[in-house]
């Protein structure tokens, strides 16, 4: 659904990025080094890895990062598992990563939890939930540079919403499926304009709340957190996006998202960049509130603009270009940019600066 110029700037304006602190916990061992879904059901961590990894699910002790349980899902292939969520009878997990948006094997795995308890012997069978995008008509790979990858699923009422991994765009579609097995195509019920790439969800039942984490261009981690939403139409809930501080050596890949109790969660990343993977805490006790948020405004010259643009100073580090349909158009890590690619029109600037600082300005290009 395109969104008007005037509401798409006013989400912007809404939506100011300060920070949020998750505490280390405990780095993660080796065999769940890409840790991609997290659960917390019956005071038990529940993990798995992504594509490649074996068609498993791990228990992890939150104190030291070990592995506690490991439980197979036998009559499954971990294709590229991204996610995973549950409600009062069953674990589902997302084989729905799909980087060069060529997969025609999208599946959502359905377990009951009885049984993963119960089992005598740590293996379990899955149920299975087929699925096609119906607005996708291309299935030529294009590595990262589509819209249908997906990393987050969340489960709620007698639905799961599959929530994208944008390339083109740095938004988040949202579909809806049914968690009954079968064959599906689904449409898009939603978008929502996250300013990055959303790698985890989790949907709070005590308190309403739905909360995405992921990270930016520039691999910074943030959180957003949905409330008083209706109907699955998350995007006319109240949004607020806050960057993530992960005070540690650990990667700050995150990845993965589950509440705990309270206003309690943990968050998980995998290795990368030379850093282990890494279990942590976030407190959203504060709600995340936007108050006292101080804001440098950054202010581009000249505007209107015919071929280079002058932004920010030595603080930004990147720039993005929106069209009036929200279509991300031009990005840039320089202080001087070259627009003069871009038709003549009004556009959204939106800067980043070092500090997880965020600004919107409209430009005008004649």
């Amino acid at each position: 659904m395109k969104k008007s110029l005037l509401s798409f700037v006013s989400f912007l304006l809404i939506n100011i990025l300060s920070a949020q602190t998750a505490t280390f916990k405990s780095n993660l061992e080796n065999a769940i080094s890409e840790s991609s879904g997290l659960i917390y059901l019956n005071h038990r961590i529940i993990t798995h890895n992504d594509s490649g990894g074996k068609a498993a699910l791990y228990e992890v002790d939150s104190i030291n990062g070990q592995i506690v349980r490991t439980v197979y899902v036998g009559n499954t292939s971990n294709v590229d598992w991204e996610d995973i969520c549950h409600d009062q009878s069953y674990i589902y997990i997302g084989d729905i990563g799909n980087n060069d948006g060529s997969r025609t094997n999208l599946r959502i795995y359905r377990i009951a939890i009885a049984d993963y308890l119960n089992t005598p012997n740590d293996t379990v069978m899955a149920d299975t939930i087929s699925y096609s995008y119906a607005n996708q008509t291309n299935f030529s790979p294009g590595n990262m540079a589509t819209n249908f990858d997906a990393e987050s699923l969340i489960s709620i009422g007698d639905s799961l919403y599959i929530f994208t991994k944008n390339w083109k765009n740095s938004w988040s579609n949202v579909y809806a499926i049914s968690n009954k097995p079968g064959t599906y195509q689904i449409d898009k019920k939603d978008s929502l304009d996250v300013k990055g790439f959303i790698t985890g969800a989790n949907y709070n039942t005590m308190d309403s709340v739905l909360t995405l984490v992921g990270y930016n261009i520039i691999l910074a981690p943030f959180v957003v957190n949905v409330t008083g939403f209706g109907s699955g139409l998350f995007s006319q809930g109240t949004i607020v996006k806050k960057g993530l501080k992960l005070g540690s050596s650990a990667s700050g890949q995150v990845e993965s998202i589950c509440h705990i109790s309270g206003k309690q969660y943990y968050i998980s990343s995998e290795a990368a960049l030379g850093k282990s993977a890494a279990l942590f805490n976030l407190d959203m006790s504060n709600n995340m509130s936007l108050s006292n948020v101080s804001k440098k405004e950054v202010m581009p010259y000249p505007n209107p603009v015919s071929n280079i643009l002058q932004i920010g100073d030595a603080e930004t580090v990147l720039s993005e270009i929106y069209n009036q349909s929200g279509m991300l158009v031009l990005k840039s890590d320089k202080h001087k940019v070259d627009i003069s690619t871009l038709t003549e029109g009004t556009y959204i600037l939106i800067t980043h600066t070092i500090d997880g600082q965020v600004s919107t300005n409209k430009i005008t290009v004649r």
